[in-house]
């Protein structure tokens, strides 16, 4: 099932003081995610920490407040990237392909 993660960018496992200083990006994935886990992409140079998963899925965000949304109502709302978390190399028809740096178990 499709759902929404928010995500901060690091190098490292963040601990929550820390996360909450630092700005969250949301994708939609199908992938088994949970808070905690790291996932490494070609696609940008940082790891990423996964900080929230919501039961079900977003299409649209406004960069600038971080809300999230199911209709387009207005110019400054970005539609949502979705990434796809592998354990191994296989193709992926999603835009952006990852694998665990880390996994919470």
């Amino acid at each position: 099932m499709l759902k929404t993660i928010l995500v901060v960018y690091t190098d490292t496992l963040l601990e929550e003081d820390d996360i909450k200083k630092k700005k969250k990006y949301a994708f939609n994935t199908t992938s088994k995610v949970k808070k905690g886990d790291g996932i490494t992409t070609e696609a940008y140079d940082a790891k990423l920490q996964v900080v929230k998963v919501f039961k079900n899925s977003f299409m649209y965000y406004d960069a600038s407040t971080g809300e999230l949304f199911n209709e387009l109502t207005y110019s400054g709302q970005w539609r949502i990237k979705e990434i796809s978390v592998k354990t191994n190399s296989s193709d992926s028809p999603e835009d952006i392909v990852g694998a665990f740096w880390t996994k919470l178990e």
